[in-house]
């Protein structure tokens, strides 16, 4: 999809049913716009993760109705927000694996657990709590620690490659192979 965007409407990766990876389609849909409690964010870039492929072919269902956007983590700037929302914060995750360990040390992490072969519940902090095997969910004040951490340079984060918003399937290929060390990622233009 080359043609430009109009100011109400927007470009996105969805699917407008569940399946496998012929489903990923990019689509222009309208512009949403915030209500109440809701944060309008003009992405600037997106994490690409292994878990797309379970929520595209259905394994992990979102109540959302079709087409449904997919991505879960990524970055912008605030575009319009409801007038009740005030406070934010930044975050961000690792899921290593066994030989991962040293490497994610040394970026900063300060515990690491390898999600193959440990029960990730059991070796989390006091505070933190595992809502799936891949997302913790963390209060406020964990999270502007974190993001202390990234702008003092305690806490680094290694990309692996980061992809042109028209190649979000290849984004999504790559880490579907498992063969990932770091992050990918897609820019938005």
């Amino acid at each position: 999809m080359n043609a430009p965007r109009s100011n109400e409407t927007m470009h996105a990766w969805a699917i407008e049913a569940y399946g496998g990876p012929d489903q990923l389609k990019l689509i222009e849909l309208p512009l949403p716009r915030p209500r109440a409690g809701d944060v309008l964010i003009r992405m600037r870039g997106a994490e690409v993760g292994d878990w797309e492929a379970p929520v595209r072919s259905g394994k992990w269902p979102m109540e959302h109705p079709f087409p449904l956007v997919l991505g879960l983590a990524g970055s912008g700037a605030v575009a319009a927000l409801d007038s009740g929302v005030s406070g934010f914060a930044r975050a961000t995750s690792s899921t290593p694996t066994a030989t991962r360990s040293t490497t994610v040390r040394s970026l900063g992490a300060e515990w690491v657990v390898d999600y193959h072969s440990r029960d990730v519940e059991a070796e989390v902090p006091h505070g933190v709590t595992v809502i799936s095997d891949y997302v913790v969910k963390a209060d406020s004040l964990r999270l502007e620690l974190l993001a202390a951490m990234v702008d003092a340079g305690t806490l680094r984060l290694e990309m692996q490659k980061v992809f042109a918003f028209e190649n979000a399937p290849e984004a999504l290929d790559l880490v579907l192979g498992h063969h990932v060390r770091g992050k990918v990622s897609i820019a938005m233009s």
